[in-house]
């Protein structure tokens, strides 16, 4: 049962919501941002330390991720972010809130999009049957954003040429309390219109998008059950990509379809899924 629980415990890390959690832009001052979807998806999979893709004893589920934010001033903005999950493991059924982040991001740069970021992460525990999982650590987080056109000295170009392709990048780091260790994370991402629809006023229009997550632990590899080789104070590291379209259908709504997948890691579960969102905002 121990076993089980640290193996569950460690899913948690996977399952936190991907649509927004690492945005690039900010809502100007009076804006709020609203973001939710659903995704099906397979936790039935892990990295050994070996770097070997192995199955666990949790299966498929659905995922709803919720994101909000608030532009406070010009100057900064408010989020929070979470998502519900609900998907078999073993002989029960895994269900209930994965952790809820919220912070405020700032910016570098009044004409380009440099972010600053920092949140807090209060612990929520999933739970199986009714009963709840080990407890989670309160966290911090802090880290950068940035997105910028792939050509940014180009010149005479127009608006909507401006926004063809988009290179989107960020790094930080999490730090939890108690004896979880610390936890660095990055991404890049990019973006390219595919039909061009009025774009000088950002309405309508079909998009390819791509990104590139990495995590990697601080932490120390202990010594842990022969064949498992999982426990959530362990060192650990994923690289995790996903591909996908989007779809811009008025100056306020957009909606995203993509596919995610672990692809390299070690001593960690990964998530493989198909996922939508739709996101919302209501401009002051």
């Amino acid at each position: 049962m121990k076993i089980k629980v640290k193996l569950l415990a460690t899913l948690m890390f996977a399952v936190l919501p991907v649509a927004n959690s690492h945005a690039g832009w900010m809502k100007s001052e009076g804006d709020i941002a609203f973001s939710t979807g659903l995704g099906i998806k397979d936790n039935g999979n892990f990295f050994n330390r070996q770097g070997a893709s192995v199955r666990n004893t949790c299966g498929g589920g659905l995922n709803i991720p919720l994101y909000a934010e608030y532009g406070v001033s010009y100057y900064n903005t408010v989020y929070v972010s979470t998502s519900l999950d609900n998907f078999s493991c073993g002989r029960g059924t895994l269900q209930g809130f994965n952790d809820i982040e919220t912070g405020i991001r700032g910016h570098f740069d009044y004409f380009i999009d440099h972010n600053w970021e920092v949140a807090a992460i209060f612990p929520q525990h999933l739970s199986m049957n009714g009963a709840a999982l080990q407890p989670k650590q309160f966290g911090i987080k802090a880290g950068i954003h940035s997105s910028a056109r792939m050509d940014p000295y180009q010149s005479f170009l127009t608006e909507d040429e401006i926004a063809k392709n988009v290179i989107s990048y960020g790094a930080g780091i999490k730090y939890w309390t108690g004896d979880v260790p610390g936890e660095l994370w990055g991404y890049v991402g990019y973006s390219h219109i595919l039909t061009d629809s009025d774009w000088a006023k950002n309405v309508g229009g079909w998009a390819f998008t791509a990104r590139m997550d990495l995590k990697n632990s601080l932490g120390k590899t202990r010594t842990t059950v022969p064949g498992i080789g999982l426990d959530t104070h362990d060192k650990f590291n994923l690289l995790s990509g996903q591909i996908g379209l989007n779809r811009t259908l008025s100056r306020t709504e957009s909606v995203n379809v993509f596919l995610e997948r672990g692809l390299w890691g070690h001593n960690t579960s990964y998530v493989s899924g198909v996922f939508a969102t739709y996101s919302k905002v209501w401009r002051n």
